[in-house]
């Protein structure tokens, strides 16, 4: 649309709005009234409508043009080549007839529905065309913004350019060059930009609150346990997005289910989704491998924080309650006040429909405070545009808390499903985890002992918990550095699959430290497993290798890399070396501290004893010791340490 108007037409707007419900994709000029316009909308109607793309103009190097109306700090100003642009003339009858050259943004908005026709047609190409994710998520409005942000600079005068060639651009060098590895990059360009969140258009604008990283969903700990495999848990998964869809639908859906049976493989599925869409308001992964993310006082700021960073409109909103009201940024704030303030009353000024997802609530050190803010946003009128997933273990605390709902959660019970289809989907992930061992093994170990009847009697074996068969995969698999473990792939197998071992969790994770110990030296590499475990289990945030060795005096680096490497099935035990060491799933930390073995039961109070001295031993180690009254330079020894920086953020 090369046209604007001072004032808002109803018809008009009425089209655009039913066009945009059709998913019609609509660039709009921006005006060429440079900062005219007077008072009121700088920006003209239908350019200032949420529901179509704004387009500025440049020149021929990327700079604003003059006549664009000043930037919106809320608007991503997207610009393109508006200035002296040759045109055809239509009334001779060769196309090769130029007319006059056209400066505007009538003339750019054309050109950016130009650009963004020929990255959808290169999402049509093939291998692109095969993903109909992709195909749907480039056609909408969202995925045109993703691709457009992407290929931009970073703002000139507050303007981004759009660039297309940084997406899809082709070296020739020679007469022989097929593209191929031209095309292989545009192509994990587009898939990467469309697989993110649409940002938003001015991180200035973010406010810094108090936040856990670690408890969102995407983040490398919950990244690392994985989702639900391609073709499993088709019927929870679809009636919770029904339920999502529903108008009339309950505010607070609850995932059920005993541990390992794949909630927060659920739960994150559901995120994804609900990520592509733009649909995630926030979300709260509680677990007990960091502090951080096991207890409530950072639930309602990292929530509002989420909101803004991810959220198109947000940041203003809760940076303008911030201004007001400092204090609500700070942890000594009441959870109650700061989550009227910074997530209701937000979501209550937007059009937008959310969800939020809280994961493995009962991991929670303190779960009372949270249930009180589900039924505070009972009572905002909120249900019609929001929805809260809530997964945990059956629980008497949960249940008990919803109970002061005045309408019960949608229950979506995991354990009530029929044994065939769990056993059908163990068997697909099974299936999926071996076929990668399977690639893995090729060329340099038999892997005909990865087959069907494998598969089968591993999903029997595993009886319906998910994890337990995740884990016998990881088991089985070992990791990549097969050299230092004792037994092969195949042995591995026979060890699950044997009809007195491995029978639930507890009895595979005993098998797992069995396995990990074995060997003429036993008592030495109990000993070596049993401190490497304590510093895990005692530390708030998990560390690298290279950290995590230093809390290990008596071993050398080499030892701890080699013990890790023994626990790959029930750790995370990254490549990568500045990426942190985790317990795989809580229920090992259970089995390891509430579990009474004598070899490998660990005492969460002697772990932090142990912990405490050999901190203590490293800062007096050195002559010149880093230990000295006011060591934080704070000087003043009256201080509240409610006034004390968080430093571990």
């Amino acid at each position: 649309m090369s046209w604007g108007f001072s004032e808002s037409h109803p018809v008009l707007e009425s089209a655009i709005l039913s066009a945009a419900e059709q998913n019609i994709i609509m660039f709009v000029a921006a005006s060429n009234d440079g900062a005219n316009r007077g008072k009121g909308d700088r920006i003209p109607f239908p350019a200032r409508l949420p529901q179509v793309i704004c387009i500025n103009a440049s020149d021929g190097y990327g700079n604003p043009s003059r006549f664009n109306p000043p930037p919106n700090e809320d608007d991503f100003n997207f610009m393109t080549l508006g200035e002296a642009i040759q045109t055809s003339d239509p009334d001779k009858d060769s196309h090769k007839s130029l007319g006059s050259k056209q400066t505007g943004t009538s003339f750019a908005a054309p050109g950016a529905a130009a650009i963004a026709a020929l990255l959808i047609e290169f999402a049509k190409q093939d291998p692109l065309r095969k993903d109909k994710a992709l195909l749907r998520e480039v056609t909408t409005m969202e995925g045109v913004i993703k691709l457009f942000a992407g290929m931009s600079e970073d703002p000139v005068l507050g303007y981004r350019y759009l660039r297309p060639w940084d997406l899809v651009w082709c070296e020739e060098r020679s007469d022989r060059h097929d593209c191929r590895s031209c095309r292989m990059a545009a192509e994990k360009n587009v898939r990467k930009l469309l697989a993110g969140r649409v940002p938003i258009p001015n991180l200035a604008l973010v406010p810094n609150l108090p936040h856990s990283p670690e408890a969102e969903f995407d983040s490398l700990m919950n990244e690392a346990k994985g989702m639900c495999i391609e073709g499993t848990r088709e019927k929870a998964l679809h009636d919770i997005m029904s339920w999502i869809e529903d108008p009339n639908g309950e505010l607070v859906g609850w995932i059920v289910g005993r541990a390992g049976v794949g909630k927060s493989a659920i739960a994150g599925t559901i995120c994804s989704r609900l990520y592509a869409n733009n649909r995630l308001g926030g979300t709260y992964f509680f677990s007990l491998n960091y502090r951080k993310a096991d207890e409530a006082f950072l639930f309602v700021t990292s929530i509002a924080y989420q909101l803004a960073r991810y959220i198109p409109g947000f940041a203003r909103e809760i940076s303008s309650v911030l201004k007001e009201d400092p204090d609500l940024a700070l942890p000594k704030k009441g959870l109650l006040s700061q989550w009227e303030k910074l997530v209701i009353k937000p979501i209550q000024s937007s059009n937008l429909k959310l969800v939020f997802v809280i994961d493995a609530l009962d991991e929670c050190a303190k779960a009372s405070p949270i249930l009180p803010l589900l039924k505070k946003l009972e009572g905002s009128g909120l249900r019609e545009k929001l929805r809260v997933l809530v997964s945990s273990k059956p629980s008497t605390l949960v249940d008990s808390g919803f109970r002061v709902l005045t309408q019960a959660p949608r229950r979506f019970d995991l354990d009530s499903v029929s044994a065939p289809t769990v056993e059908a989907d163990i068997s697909k992930m099974i299936r999926h985890d071996l076929g990668m061992t399977k690639e893995r093994l090729e060329g340099f170990s038999s892997t005909d002992f990865i087959n069907e009847e494998t598969v089968g009697r591993l999903a029997k074996k595993s009886s319906g918990v998910f994890l337990w068969a995740k884990v016998a995969c990881r088991y089985i698999d070992g990791g990549e550095d097969i050299g230092n473990l004792s037994t092969l792939p195949e042995e591995r197998l026979e060890i699950v699959l044997d009809d007195w071992k491995c029978e639930g969790l507890s009895a595979l994770y005993l098998e797992i430290m069995e396995n990990a110990v074995k060997g003429p030296d036993r008592d030495i590499l109990v000993r070596q497993v049993r401190h490497v475990l304590e510093v895990i289990i005692a530390l708030f945030v998990p560390l690298p290798l290279n950290d995590l060795t230093a809390f290990c005096p008596d071993l050398k680096s080499q030892l701890v890399k080699h013990r890790l490497y023994g626990l790959r099935s029930v750790l995370i035990v990254p490549a990568a070396p500045e990426e942190p060491v985790e317990v795989f799933h809580g229920s090992f930390r259970s089995f390891l501290i509430e579990e009474k073995h004598d070899d490998f039961g660990i005492s969460p109070g002697i772990a932090h004893r142990h912990m405490f001295r050999r901190s203590f031993n490293a800062l007096t180690a050195t002559g010149d010791s880093p230990l000295h009254r006011d060591v934080c330079n704070f000087r003043d020894p009256a201080i509240n340490a409610d006034e004390i920086l968080d430093f571990s953020s």
